[in-house]
């Protein structure tokens, strides 16, 4: 690859000088080999379209409102209220995480050690 005028280019030799051409210098390592294996099983996925969402009135099913939202965040403060209870030892913002996030769950046996 030359310019027209016969001269590098900026960009490959801009590229030449800052790489890494150590790997040449070790010999090729052959590991072990590693296999690839497929699935027979094909799973398919349809994807509706914003339109098809109106069309069939589905926004409802797919999306909450604000009414949903508040009934989630009182649902949310009564468990932290029921953990908060249990293990009174732990801070509200930590309960909330373990009551969220279930992989916090291991942390439970070591709240009130």
């Amino acid at each position: 690859m030359s310019s027209p005028n016969g001269e590098k280019p900026f960009i490959l030799y801009d590229l030449m000088r800052v790489a890494d051409f150590r790997f040449l210098e070790k010999p090729l390592r052959l590991g072990r080999r590693r296999r690839v294996h497929f699935n027979n099983i094909v799973e398919v996925f349809d994807v509706i379209s914003r339109d098809e969402i109106e069309e069939h009135n589905l926004k409802h099913l797919l999306w909450w409102n604000i009414e949903d939202f508040q009934s989630f965040q009182l649902d949310v403060c009564n468990e932290v209220q029921r953990f908060l209870n249990k293990y009174p030892g732990v801070d509200y913002y930590s309960a909330r995480k373990i009551i969220c996030n279930p992989h916090y769950t291991d942390s439970i046996e070591t709240i009130n050690e």
